[in-house]
């Protein structure tokens, strides 16, 4: 197993993942957060009224009906950092026009449509330059459209931009951590705490949409990888092992941890993340060899 230099990691940086819901302009103070926002008028608004000790990670905006061309980003978002999770991209000749535009843009695009076109479209969007990806959830098909992104992300000699979740996965993976699809979501407790309107706590948008929450209070993030909730997040991987699991068997568990344990019996995730697991070791050894600068993404 290559091992490589890790991120340096500072524990006290948690960011706060929230929706736009609540006065989060008076209680996110002081604090780092990615904003679930209903529209882009919304950015323009926090951008105005924040005070300039909340920093702002990602505004992100979700529309499941909507491609690139129906999407129109508000002249005062262009220097803010987006996450846009839309249908498509669209068609070219209704996009064209945008795309110098996006390229300077701190934006990444999400597409949430049908596996295979989602796959398609995450794929032309980074060939254009555009930072793109594709929602890789638990019982998302993996297949030969996924093999192939996964080839060109890691082995083309065409210059493109980052694709997610690959892009998250190999900047965290140092060779003897632990990651997942899901990191390039928010999912990681060393790094983000999601929070909802009555200042819940939980480690993902899952587990605060269904009430299974580990703490309450806003002020409490700042200290929060004390925690032994903390802890005890990052090591559920190991329940795996001590009640044998047939996941823990996996030469691809450690990028995966059992994120696509639904689809073990049936599925290629094996087969998928082990090639996932040698294109991210491959991409890495790259970098290294390259003296490739680490640049801060989203």
């Amino acid at each position: 197993m290559q091992k490589f230099i890790p991120l340096n990691k500072n524990r006290n940086t948690h960011v706060v993942v929230t929706k736009y819901n609540w006065p989060i302009e008076e209680y996110l103070r002081g604090h780092a957060a990615v904003i679930h926002v209903n529209s882009l008028d919304d950015v323009v608004n926090i951008r105005r009224h924040a005070d300039e000790t909340l920093k702002v990670v990602a505004y992100v905006y979700t529309d499941p009906y909507a491609s690139l061309e129906t999407i129109e980003i508000p002249s005062e978002c262009a220097s803010a950092p987006l996450i846009l999770r839309i249908n498509r991209l669209g068609q070219f000749r209704a996009i064209h026009h945008k795309l110098n535009a996006l390229r300077n843009m701190d934006v990444i695009l999400f597409f949430t449509g049908n596996s295979h076109q989602s796959i398609v479209d995450a794929q032309i969007a980074a060939s254009l330059g555009i930072h793109s990806g594709i929602m890789m959830m638990p019982d998302s098909e993996l297949g030969d459209d996924i093999l192939d992104l996964i080839t060109y992300n890691a082995y083309s000699t065409m210059p493109h931009a980052d694709i997610e979740p690959f892009s998250t996965m190999e900047r965290y993976y140092d060779g003897e951590s632990y990651v997942s699809p899901s990191m390039a979501y928010f999912n990681n407790p060393n790094r983000y705490i999601h929070v909802d309107s009555e200042r819940h706590l939980a480690f993902t948008s899952e587990q605060l949409a269904n009430g299974d929450y580990f703490d309450q209070g806003i002020e409490k993030v700042k200290t929060i990888s004390q925690h032994e909730a903390v802890e005890k997040e990052n090591n559920k991987w190991q329940q795996m092992f001590i009640t044998p699991h047939p996941c823990s068997f996996c030469p691809a568990f450690r990028i995966c941890v059992g994120y696509f344990e639904q689809q073990r019996e049936k599925g290629r995730c094996k087969e998928v993340m082990s090639e996932l697991l040698e294109a991210i070791e491959f991409q890495k050894k790259r970098n290294q060899q390259n003296n490739k600068k680490e640049s801060c993404q989203l």
